[in-house]
């Protein structure tokens, strides 16, 4: 099957209306048919008219509408109107448009096979949306025109219909001259520049009580403690050729405070509101730390000459480069509706280009959009820093107030063997639980966390009964791999701690009492397992040289003089909202020799399958 070529709309051209009238010499009842036809020809072309003006109108001053959540995309496969002349850009354009796409860190993008296969149809479109909660697809469409190029990026609808559009035009030896890094370098600013055009970057998907859920995470850039500002935005008017959208309304609706971050969403608490139950699902808010933004920011602030030396691309200055909140007066009684409410210069969202602009934008336009900070510094004083600072996570995470981040109780079968000086085995339990217990996880400050966990043991080996305890905590450091995507997301390192016991009521080997310590290192990530399920993986490797203990045997004990040992742990858990109660399973595995005080070496090894439930907090 084909796939359909992307296209923005366009008006086709009116019938031509203009002949003229036959010869007067030919009969009157011929004049009277052609007046009649004039006449029919007439009142068509005042229909079409005002059609087209109707059309125009409901584009320019359409009922304005709620901004659509967006949260997962598909990047469409690039698009050639010419493949044979382009050729040897193909590979260029083709590897730097997804990239650039996901640098940007606006949307979860979903897989670029997946959406390969389902893209080109309904059926597939359909499938897309409603097992994958695909919300809209980026694509990218390169057009020769004689020695130019013409890129045009676009946002579209599930259904492909076009929400925003950009165009770059390159001269056509550049573009297949150019070296890949140079074709990446302006594919990142025309999808920077189109994604920027949104001006909310994250949305809310959840409503509870005094907590919302953000449609964004620590891969946009928040973080616990950051503030965020909340508006209604609403499309204020459409494009009159393209319908595609141009003005945005935004209604100040309060802030919230980070008070939890994963990779692609985040909990915050409310702060203030304009008025009682004035946040929605679907309102957003803007985050000033998102790729993009930086970008641009950057450039306006360092290099405004470089967007004037640069024609054919357009800077548009970030939506929100600066960091001061929303103000708005506390109302007694709900604003009125969005709807009813007719835009203004300061509720359009500035620095958005229309068709008639033709020149570089280098001054924003509105007061949130000033790149200059709210006070000037006076001479001999630093400027305030108006982005986001190590400093200012470190202290938001001080004084976060947050206790726990999860909390966890796990069940299942363990089993355990020792050879050396005395030879011993526990059972497989018959009823698949010999073991339980609970374990809490915390950040302490920054991205250093810790974890805690213990419980109990039981069982029966071959000659009798055995009860022990095992219990265990962790200082780690866990940070994200800026390289990683998708399954492999992020890494954790730091020391652990075990502390373990066992009594054996009967045979030559008694048990015994250990506290050991080491290091660890893990990864997670996200793993999608067929068409709707996916799950929160983790694996952790753990080295054990320290232990500090005593075993015993044929009714004695002896101390443990060195040991080296090393664990292993697998497992996932459902991929859950926070609040949400999270299940999921685990496999551990320990191998240890001990050097005892009597020079025998004892082998221990320890197997334990867990089934796993999870609340984050």
């Amino acid at each position: 099957m084909t796939a359909p070529t992307i296209k923005s709309k366009r008006f086709e051209g009116s019938p031509d209306l203009t002949q003229r009238n036959p010869d007067p010499s030919q009969p009157a009842g011929s004049r009277t048919v052609r007046r009649r036809s004039a006449f029919a020809l007439g009142a068509l072309a005042l229909a079409g008219g005002l059609i087209c003006a109707a059309t125009s109108a409901h584009a320019v001053a359409t009922p304005m509408a709620k901004l659509p959540v967006i949260q997962n995309i598909g990047v469409l496969p690039v698009q050639w109107e010419d493949q044979g002349r382009l050729a040897a850009a193909h590979a260029a354009v083709d590897d730097a448009f997804p990239r650039a796409v996901r640098d940007a860190h606006r949307f979860r993008v979903l897989g670029d096979d997946l959406v390969a296969t389902l893209w080109s149809t309904a059926e597939g479109r359909a499938e897309l949306k409603d097992q994958f909660e695909l919300q809209g697809f980026v694509g990218l469409t390169v057009t020769p025109r004689s020695d130019v190029v013409t890129l045009t990026a676009r946002l579209t609808d599930p259904s492909l219909h076009d929400d925003l559009l950009e165009t770059d035009t390159l001269d056509f030896d550049w573009l297949i001259d150019a070296e890949p890094a140079a074709v990446t370098g302006r594919l990142e600013k025309l999808v920077f520049r189109l994604l920027n055009r949104i001006p909310v970057d994250v949305s809310v998907t959840s409503v509870q009580g005094a907590f919302v859920t953000l449609s964004g995470g620590t891969d946009q850039g928040i973080q616990v403690g950051d503030k965020v500002n909340l508006v209604r935005t609403s499309i204020a008017s459409l494009h009159p050729a393209n319908g595609t959208w141009l003005d945005f309304q935004k209604l100040p609706l309060g802030t919230a405070q980070v008070i939890d971050a994963k990779t692609y969403t985040c909990v915050a608490k409310l702060v203030s509101l304009t008025y009682d139950n004035a946040v929605q699902v679907g309102d957003g808010a803007h985050i000033s730390a998102i790729a993009s933004r930086i970008k641009f920011a950057r450039l306006a602030l360092t290099n405004r000459a470089r967007a004037a030396a640069e024609p054919d691309t357009i800077i548009v200055p970030p939506l929100y480069a600066s960091n001061a909140p929303i103000k708005a007066q506390p109302a007694a009684t709900p604003p009125p509706s969005v709807a009813a409410t007719a835009p203004t210069p300061s509720s359009v969202a500035a620095g958005l280009p229309t068709p008639a602009q033709a020149t570089p934008q280098t001054q924003p336009t509105q007061p949130e959009q000033a790149a200059q900070p709210e006070q000037a510094a006076q001479p001999g004083e630093e400027p305030p820093a108006t982005g986001p600072s190590l400093w200012s996570d470190f202290t938001n995470d001080v004084t976060s107030h947050k206790m726990l981040d999860d909390v966890m109780a796990y069940a299942g079968p363990y089993w355990w063997s020792v050879k050396g000086p005395a030879n011993d085995s526990g059972k497989f339990p018959v009823w698949l639980v010999n073991s339980a217990g609970v374990g809490v996880s915390r950040t302490l400050l920054y991205k250093i966390k810790t974890a805690f966990s213990g419980g109990l043991l039981f069982g029966r080996t071959g000659d009798g009964s055995y009860v022990g305890y095992d219990s265990s905590a962790q200082m780690y450091w866990e940070d994200k791999l800026s390289a990683a995507d998708g399954f492999l997301q992020g890494w954790r390192g730091g020391g652990i701690a075990t502390f373990s016991g066992m009594s054996v009521d009967k045979g030559a080997y008694g048990g015994g009492d250990w506290i050991r310590g080491g290091i660890f290192g893990g990864l997670y990530g996200l793993a999608r397992v067929g068409d709707d399920q996916t799950y929160d993986w983790f694996a952790n490797f753990s080295l054990m040289p320290l232990n500090i203990g005593r075993l015993g045997y044929s009714g004695t004990r002896k101390t443990v003089d060195s040991s080296s040992g090393w664990g292993l742990t697998l497992g996932a858990y459902e991929h859950e909202p926070p609040q949400t109660v999270q299940l999921g399973a685990e496999f551990e595995m320990t191998d240890e020799h001990q050097t005892l005080s009597n020079k025998r070496i004892p082998h221990l090894s320890n197997y334990t399958l867990r089934a796993l439930a999870r609340y984050p907090l």
